[in-house]
């Protein structure tokens, strides 16, 4: 457990482990170089972020059943951990400069359609006729006007939100201190079961 004058307010996620190469993914060559966190530590981390206050100061300790204290490996650790979140908010990013690209082309091929039904419903409207036909002809073109708008306002008022919240979160645990422990623990579970506000 980390010192109660380093952890007061931050939002503490703990991870047991049998050792340190279980932080890595296991199918990166590179790990060291692409900074590649095991996804099920790395989903486990974010689930427990998620679930904490927005507020709250990030901080991560990991539990290992045999470690002898070293700088050089906690420093590792620290760098490939930030260095993966960081990479994550910045996917994030290109993900909702990518959907307000598709916004924008959506949102044209509204506009050019929607002009076209606009121009349709004025011809009918000139041609005149009470018939049910007519009428259902004149509200359904409304209908596909309302349809052709409503995917890029959608976009722009919407879907945005969900990239920015995930961005915010990975911004803080690539800013979280990372500290390794040596921690004997009973059973052999890969993490520990809880994340909580001190």
């Amino acid at each position: 457990m980390m010192e109660p004058e380093q952890t007061r307010g931050a939002g503490l996620i703990e991870i047991r482990l049998e050792s340190l190469e279980q932080f890595l993914h296991a199918l990166d060559p590179f790990p060291a170089r692409n900074s590649n966190l095991e996804p099920d530590i790395a989903d486990y981390v974010i689930d427990c972020a998620a679930d904490l206050p927005a507020g709250a100061d990030l901080a991560i300790v990991v539990h290992l059943r045999d470690y002898e204290p070293s700088q050089e490996k906690e420093a590792a650790m620290t760098q490939i951990f930030h260095a993966y979140f960081r990479a994550r908010a910045d996917l994030e990013m290109k993900r909702k400069r990518q959907s307000f690209s598709d916004g924008r082309q959506n949102l044209m091929i509204g506009i050019f359609a929607g002009s076209l039904c606009m121009l349709t419903l004025w011809v009918l409207n000139s041609i005149g006729g009470e018939a049910s036909l007519w009428r259902f002809v004149r509200e359904s073109i409304v209908v596909i006007g309302w349809v052709l708008v409503w995917k890029p306002a959608e976009i722009f008022l919407y879907d945005w939100k969900p990239f920015e919240r995930r961005k915010k979160l990975f911004l803080r645990l690539a800013q979280a201190p990372v500290k390794v422990r040596a921690t004997p623990w009973p059973d052999s579970s890969l993490f520990a079961s809880r994340s909580q506000v001190l």
